[in-house]
């Protein structure tokens, strides 16, 4: 009776834990690869749990087991997006380059990622910003605060450099990403306007056209003497 209790106990421990044979080569860099790659064709509302174990070969508890749950699986994919995205692009926005080029640069930056990644944006607005998890307040902080100092950066050398007056960074970073995300989000109506026109090409028009907005503003040029 004692033996037979132990293994009672030893299996309720097991439940508790990682599932066994759920896919022990498996580990979470995979599931959030998987999440990701899922996320670039379907919106978050669509994605399972179960659909991320399958297409990674593994039970479901094993999702569960390393992320909670849904949300949990979300945040990690967006933290690991956002994660890439800065470790690539900080580096671009310092140098000897003008601020025009860097705002050019920056712009670039944040198309792509949207473009790759159309659903970004709505995870970080559902998951994180209206979630009020721990893991999302600490990534919505992170990101903030790494926003904020590239921007900061941008509007502080820009007017050191005569290339743009004071304004707040906090709202040149809203304004960016919003018009960026705009355009990502409104890819049915770009692709009527512009019939014909290659996703790549209208892209690099759209970027040259907000750097423009942004620093010149929409009144005429004076004219060239």
């Amino acid at each position: 009776m004692k033996q037979k209790r132990r293994g009672e106990r030893a299996a309720g421990r097991r439940r508790a834990g990682r599932p066994q044979n759920g896919g022990q080569s498996v580990g979470p860099e995979t599931l959030v690869d998987a999440t990701i790659a899922l996320l670039r064709t379907v919106p978050p509302a669509k994605v399972t749990l179960r659909e991320v174990a399958r297409r990674t070969r593994v039970d479901p508890a094993l999702v569960r087991y390393y992320f909670g749950d849904k949300s949990g699986l979300l945040v990690k994919a967006a933290s690991h997006l956002v994660a890439e995205y800065y470790a690539s692009t900080t580096p671009k926005i310092h140098g000897r380059k003008s601020v025009r080029e860097r705002l050019r640069q920056r712009i670039s930056d944040i198309l792509k990622v949207l473009s790759d990644n159309p659903y970004l944006h709505q995870i970080m607005v559902e998951q994180v910003v209206h979630w009020h998890r721990q893991a999302g307040k600490k990534m919505l902080k992170e990101v903030t605060d790494q926003a904020y100092g590239i921007s900061r950066t941008l509007v502080d050398e820009g007017v050191a450099a005569g290339e743009m007056r004071r304004v707040d960074p906090r709202l040149l970073h809203i304004a960016i990403v919003g018009l960026c995300e705009a355009f990502v989000s409104l890819r049915p109506l770009t692709e009527e306007l512009f019939k014909g026109k290659a996703q790549e090409e209208l892209i690099a028009r759209y970027r040259d056209f907000l750097v423009g907005l942004l620093l010149d503003g929409l009144r005429p040029r004076p004219p060239r003497e």
